[in-house]
């Protein structure tokens, strides 16, 4: 099966197990809520699962609305579309029963998935500081937002070409993170776009790879956050892509369902 731009492909079923987790998304007239709760059993192949908690968005859970479920696998998340069937009592508890999946859609979690999003950053041109000809402090810093981004690398417009193979030093925020990256990368692509722009893509580069991809360098010439970007980190931005990919999906599931 082939994988689209944001790693979607459809599946015929994943298998749901007790005490897997779920989101619940309802969508009413252009508003929406968000639930979770987990899955305490089955009838046929319809999930059984308590009163969920409110996670966001408005209070629209109830019986006999549709809803977009979410399930968040070890390696990926599935969606499906169900609606609360009924309810009924269990040992004092509420419980709810769901739809079960006619079909699947599953997000990947592939380890340098692109997602499009504009994120601002900034760098400098450090290769200059590489040869020893000028130093990192004197140094200004450039501004730009990302038109896509995954754990490997980050591809942006510029109103000047940079020449591939260039090094950057970059500053990244992800929002709603609070996690700030800072790192060298090596320029792979440059080239004009149709607005006349420079459209340039950047490999981050981890401490590991240094000597390989950049060659013997000095780093004190760099500030020590810059040496410190590692696989955590890049696990970090993978993590943030894959969250990013499961939000456009959502959106996707609430504008068809307004059709």
């Amino acid at each position: 099966m082939r994988a689209d731009k944001t790693g979607t492909v459809k599946l015929v079923t994943p298998e749901l197990s007790i005490w897997d987790k779920l989101e619940l998304e309802f969508l009413l007239g252009g508003r929406s809520g968000t639930y979770l709760t987990r899955i305490e059993g089955f009838e046929e192949e319809c999930p059984i699962i308590a009163r969920p908690e409110w996670l966001s968005g408005e209070p629209l859970f109830c019986e006999g609305s549709p809803c977009g479920v979410t399930y968040f696998g070890p390696v990926c998340a599935y969606r499906f579309a169900s609606k609360v069937l009924r309810s009924f009592t269990s040992n004092q508890r509420e419980m709810y029963v769901l739809a079960a999946p006619r079909s699947f859609e599953r997000i990947q979690r592939r380890r340098f998935a692109r997602v499009e999003i504009s994120i601002a950053f900034r760098f400098k041109e450090v290769s200059r500081v590489i040869a020893g000809t000028e130093r990192y402090d004197d140094l200004e810093w450039q501004h730009s937002s990302t038109h896509d981004l995954s754990a490997g690398g980050i591809l942006f417009s510029s109103d000047h070409a940079i020449k591939p193979g260039s090094i950057l030093s970059v500053q990244l925020s992800l929002p709603a993170t609070g996690w700030v990256f800072r790192t060298l990368a090596k320029v792979a692509r440059c080239e004009r776009d149709v607005a006349g722009m420079w459209l340039i893509g950047f490999e981050l580069i981890s401490r590991e790879e240094f000597s390989v991809k950049i060659g013997n360098i000095d780093l004190s010439f760099f500030p020590e956050p810059y040496q410190t970007f590692g696989e955590n980190e890049r696990n970090l931005i993978s993590n943030f892509v894959f969250n990013e990919e499961v939000k456009i999906r959502r959106r996707e599931y609430h504008k068809e369902s307004e059709l």
